[in-house]
């Protein structure tokens, strides 16, 4: 059984494929294109000569007219909305789209919905990103969006990959001390606003409701033909402003960052509530878009493997497209561990604020109080597999080689092998668990394994026919309630990730980033009258930027 698990997790190619060759030729679209995320996204995707062969980059942004859509983008992006000089007759590298994401097909008609629908890839950024908006409004800003989102992708013949960006934190219910895992994670949630208890806040609440619509679309379910695109869900951590691209400091003061809106503030006074070793995990928002686009490669560069290859999203042996197999996610943070990411006091030193804060300490403690109160770590094993990161697991352990050497544990614990057919687990088989009750998990497996060649026999011939077992273990919840941690029943094994890719000459590991421009990234092993180092280093950078630009306008609808 375990030799079946890892047949589904083993490599389907020798040679690795590069960032540039995987988006060489594409249409990448991508929504909120203006706001943080994805202004930067279109940085590195325009500006970076390396990326010079993707063919087109469509940015959906709000506005009332195309003019002053692209106005709200910077100006050095603006001339790309412009003819290619390069050649007669070339057309723009950069289209700017004004439209709705929370309606269907973005809100688009005529030329520009046709410009739309020759998209290769979505990038779905969009979204408010204020944590004090009603419940009703942020599902209105943010859920709504990305169904939306999702819909105009599996909708789209030419769409063949989509790429959902969420946040670490939808993770943040979980209890103290505990690990975001990159699983789909089911909390039960609704849109009740009197039943949101289980997060701090109504942004992470929605982020959540999205990732179910997201996943709820994309999921092969029985009786469906099989929609043959790829699509993941990225979580990010806590963004932080560039090391040096498109240049040093970039985004320094922008609303959006935790981190901005800390060295802008006044000092905390009072940090009794202060867990010990509350820390934040961050990841200059340079380094988060150099994940974000190689993870995107990663995924895109499944459509080219051989049709018999397990990662082909046309391959009914795919894993993915088994009944009810949830999308996989990757965190997107730093992957650092204690000590070596940036600790709330380090934060509150006044040797990084800057010297007249604008942001009244009440304000931020009214938003921030809960990242004081808990600690919780990300895991990004399945990330750095596939970027070729090394590190440590949560545990301590070797990342690439624990994944697999525990694979066989891990199976144990999430198979009922005492029935010895090797099925699923329920979740409530824990006698701790007050999880699924087993006869409808029993109901779900046996629906999933009876529906399994019906969705695979609506595959086209030219592709590998499906066989008349199914690998039911391959999307095994490997959970445990017992570790505090509960995940749907069909998460795909901790062994499985994308194929690796050739990240080039992209910048995606944050301690070596940090440490090779300001050194030592534990700020408790530098004295006081020292030179700031490591992350003190980079955050002086980013106040000394802020207090040359003075205060944003649109700071008081953050912390307001």
């Amino acid at each position: 059984m375990v030799q079946n698990i890892q047949a589904h997790n083993s490599r389907g190619s020798s040679s690795t494929t590069t960032v540039t060759q995987a988006l060489n030729g594409t249409t990448i679209l991508v929504t909120g294109a203006a706001g943080f995320v994805g202004t930067a996204l279109l940085f590195r995707l325009l500006c970076d000569p390396k990326f010079s062969g993707i063919k087109k980059v469509i940015a959906l942004i709000r506005g009332e007219t195309v003019e002053k859509a692209t106005k709200r983008l910077p100006q050095t992006l603006q001339p790309f909305t412009l003819p290619d000089q390069n050649g007669e007759g070339s057309e723009a590298r950069l289209v700017v789209l004004t439209g709705d994401c929370g309606r269907p097909n973005f809100g688009l008609k005529g030329q520009d919905l046709e410009q739309a629908l020759k998209t290769d890839i979505v990038i779905h950024a969009a979204g408010d990103t204020r944590f004090t908006l009603p419940l009703q409004d942020a599902i209105g800003s943010i859920s709504d969006l990305s169904y939306m989102s999702s819909r105009f992708s599996l909708t789209s013949p030419r769409v063949k990959t989509h790429i959902h960006l969420s946040t670490s934190f939808v993770g943040w219910f979980l209890d103290h001390g505990k690990v975001v895992k990159e699983d789909f994670i089911q909390n039960d949630l609704d849109a009740d606003v009197t039943n949101h208890s289980d997060h701090v806040n109504t942004y992470f609440h929605a982020k959540t409701l999205a990732e179910g619509c997201v996943n709820a679309l994309f999921t092969q379910q029985a009786g469906r033909k099989l929609h043959r695109k790829a699509a993941r869900i990225f979580r990010l951590s806590t963004i932080g402003p560039a090391v040096d691209f498109p240049r040093k400091g970039w985004g320094a003061g922008h609303p959006s960052s935790p981190v901005c809106a800390a060295l802008a503030a006044e000092k905390v006074k009072d940090l009794s509530a202060l867990v010990d070793g509350a820390f934040l995990d961050v990841i200059p928002i340079d380094v988060a878009v150099n994940q974000i686009v190689a993870l995107t490669a990663a995924v895109h560069s499944t459509h080219s493997l051989p049709l018999d290859d397990e990662h082909h999203p046309r391959n009914p042996l795919n894993p993915l497209n088994q009944h009810m197999t949830n999308i996989p996610v990757y965190n997107v943070c730093s992957g650092l561990r204690g000590e070596e990411n940036i600790s709330i006091d380090t934060l509150n030193s006044e040797e990084v604020k800057i010297e007249e804060p604008y942001i009244p300490e009440k304000n931020l403690m009214k938003v921030y109080k809960p990242f004081l109160t808990k600690i919780l770590d990300f895991d990004n094993q399945r990330a750095k597999g596939v970027l070729g990161m090394k590190g440590l697991s949560p545990n301590g352990t070797d990342d690439a080689s624990a994944v697999s050497s525990k694979l066989e544990d891990q199976l144990r614990l999430g198979l009922n092998l005492e029935g010895g057919q090797g099925e699923p687990a329920a979740l409530g088989t824990d006698p701790e668990s007050d999880g699924e009750d087993s006869s409808e998990a029993s109901a779900t497996r046996s629906s999933r394994s009876s529906s399994s060649s019906s969705s695979d026999s609506d595959s086209t011939s030219s592709e590998p026919e499906s066989t008349a077992t199914t690998v039911t273990t391959s999307t095994a919840n490997l959970g445990s309630k017992a570790d505090g941690y509960q995940a749907t029943s069909w998460n795909l094994g901790a062994g499985w990730r994308d194929p690796s890719i050739d990240v080039e000459h992209l910048e995606v590991d944050v301690g070596p980033c940090v440490v090779s421009r300001w050194g030592e990234l534990d700020c408790s092993k530098q004295g006081s009258n020292t030179e700031l180092k490591g992350w003190k280093g980079y955050l002086r950078m980013i106040s000394d930027e802020m207090e040359e630009k003075g205060p944003r306008e649109d700071w008081v609808s953050y912390v307001d």
